[in-house]
Formats: C-alpha cells, sequence, structure tokens
C-alpha cells in the first residue's frame, strides 16, 4: 500500500508499507464494527490506520522523500522524523 504525506499540497513522502504489517489494525475495526460477522450490503467505509501500525515493519520502503522534506518537519512527530532520517540518501527517488 503506498502512504503518502502533504503538508499544503506539496508532496514530501510516499512510503510503501506491506499490507500485511497493517492487518492487525483493519481486522481490530472490522471485529468491532461487525461483532457478529459482516452482513450481506453492510460495508466499513471508515478504516483507518497510522504510522505506529507500520512503524516496526522493515518491509516498508520510501518511494518518495522530497529533498527539501526538513522544511515540513513541524508537522512531524519527532519520532516520524526519525523515521524519515533512515530514508535520506536511500529512497527511490521518483523523477
Amino acid at each position: 500500500m503506498l502512504v503518502a504525506g502533504f503538508v499544503d499540497g506539496e508532496l514530501v513522502y510516499v512510503l510503501e508499507v506491506p499490507f500485511e504489517s497493517l492487518c492487525d489494525r483493519l481486522q481490530s475495526q472490522l471485529d468491532k464494527a461487525f461483532p457478529q460477522g459482516r452482513e450481506k450490503g453492510k460495508y466499513l467505509r471508515s478504516a483507518n490506520f497510522s504510522f505506529q501500525d507500520y512503524q516496526d515493519d522493515e518491509r516498508v520502503e520510501c518511494r518518495y522523500l522530497n529533498p527539501q522534506w526538513r522544511q515540513f518537519v513541524q508537522w512531524c512527530t519527532e519520532s516520524f522524523q526519525k523515521y524519515l532520517e533512515r530514508f535520506e540518501g536511500g529512497c527511490d527517488q521518483w523523477s
């Protein structure tokens, strides 16, 4: 799954997150929304996840990191800023 971060319309990063690292979070939301199982015609349209759900997955790959990403750190938590630092110089930069 591609996860992108924007600030004021400016693309800051694109991470490729293995879907498996999000499964527990998504499954818990499904179980809460449908404790008796999902009925035909009913859907969970507002599933979500956050950085905490994939931060420990070593398989996450950076597909894009804006060369000026540090201009946007005021909108990042300190832990997410440190996370992005590991991709500096080693991110697949799109043309």
